[in-house]
């Protein structure tokens, strides 16, 4: 997850540092998406990236970049699903995901405290 992570990271310094090219917004919803296929909750740290970003983009620009950025991610995503489909995976992997590790779902704030305590003694 961190090497597509980083490649789309470095793509989003090169959009904001050059001149904005669409092509290059796609390449980096690829990346994410590649990333979210390895661990979806890549999704919170691709939200903050954009986030910060936005300061650094007119309206004019910003705008053909977030759409170029979500159909690369939507491309992988398809792309992905697809692949799931066509080898006769896609129900196993539901099955995996909503019948094997429903407690990897159910976390609590108080959850979330205590790990935060355990890393930080």
């Amino acid at each position: 997850m961190l090497l597509p992570a980083v490649g789309a990271i470095s793509l989003r310094l090169a959009t904001i540092a050059g001149p904005r090219r669409w092509s290059r917004s796609v390449a980096e919803g690829l990346l994410w998406g590649l990333a979210v296929w390895i661990k979806p909750h890549v999704l919170l740290p691709a939200l903050g990236v954009w986030l910060v970003s936005l300061p650094f983009q007119d309206r004019r620009t910003a705008r053909p970049d977030t759409l170029g950025v979500l159909a690369g991610g939507l491309i992988a995503g398809a792309a992905g699903s697809l692949w799931l489909i066509r080898t006769g995976a896609w129900g196993p992997m539901w099955d995996v995901l909503l019948n094997w590790n429903q407690e990897y779902y159910h976390w609590s704030w108080a959850d979330l405290a205590l790990k935060i305590q355990v890393v930080t003694a």
